[in-house]
């Protein structure tokens, strides 16, 4: 019976053609937006200074207006990868004039080349969301200072003392960043699965919506006396904030014993 297997390759067998996998590695950037300009994408990515950082250090900032500095960034996520850069080239045939533009597509592709120029090893995809932005007003005292150095304005440079003493938005300080939170999550909205919905309808009118709460477990006991801070913790705040009127959270934990650092909560104050 093994004689009955032919082991031999059929006549019109073709061999497919061994290339040799080059050794070089690339570094890719899946660029969110559509590249028109190659140089003004680069200037938002940091130059090529940024992006050999971002070979050396996998960090990758994206500012869409690079040349303001209250522009927040979108970071990117460098992963590892195990892709090839394939290089295509096509050739076109001169077309005459008075071909149909179909026939014209159809001759001007005379071939394509590929070729493969390495591997890519590193990728950086940006997947998160902007920040919020903040425009600062141009009038204010630092960026007019800012614009005198660009411009070389020697008296506003010189009068740099009477722009600091403008106080006008001296409490309008913006944060570093607005949000936390760069991706989208499903939050699963849903109704409480001890709540049915019923509709009544009377005669003469329109059906209403009623929610009858099944719920079996009793409600809670309210609570008597919230808890309060102890008189020597509202103390030592209050002594704080009287030699400074501004804290960061970082700032004023630091400044506290670690009885009174489980007192302060995540909240904020808007006036």
């Amino acid at each position: 019976m093994e004689q009955d297997i032919n082991t031999t390759a059929p006549q019109n067998y073709k061999i497919a053609p061994e290339k040799v996998l080059p050794t070089q590695q690339f570094f890719a950037v899946e660029y969110p937006g559509n590249v028109i300009n190659t140089e003004k994408a680069l200037q938002t990515l940091g130059g090529q200074r940024g992006l050999k950082k971002a070979v050396n250090e996998d960090l990758l900032e994206l500012r869409f207006r690079p040349n303001n500095p209250f522009c927040h960034p979108i970071n990117g996520d460098i992963i590892p990868t195990a892709n090839l850069l394939l290089k295509v080239t096509r050739r076109r045939k001169k077309v005459t004039y008075h071909h149909t533009r179909r026939d014209s597509d159809e001759e001007s592709i005379k071939g394509f080349n590929f070729e493969i120029m390495g591997i890519i090893s590193k990728t950086c995809r940006f997947r998160g969301m902007a920040d919020y932005q903040h425009v600062p007003n141009p009038n204010d005292s630092i960026p007019r200072y800012r614009k005198a150095l660009e411009n070389f304005d020697i008296n506003t440079i010189m009068d740099f003392e009477s722009l600091l003493k403008d106080e006008r938005d001296e409490d309008n300080l913006p944060p570093p960043s607005f949000s936390r939170i760069e991706c989208p999550t499903g939050y699963g909205y849903r109704q409480n699965m001890a709540v049915v919905k019923v509709l009544v309808q009377k005669e003469g009118q329109a059906p209403a919506l009623k929610l009858i709460n099944r719920s079996q477990e009793p409600p809670p006991d309210a609570v008597k006396s919230a808890h309060q801070p102890s008189p020597e913790s509202v103390a030592r705040i209050k002594k704080l904030f009287a030699e400074r009127p501004i804290w960061t959270r970082l700032a004023l934990m630091n400044n506290l014993p670690a009885c009174d650092r489980r007192t302060i909560k995540m909240q904020a104050t808007i006036f």
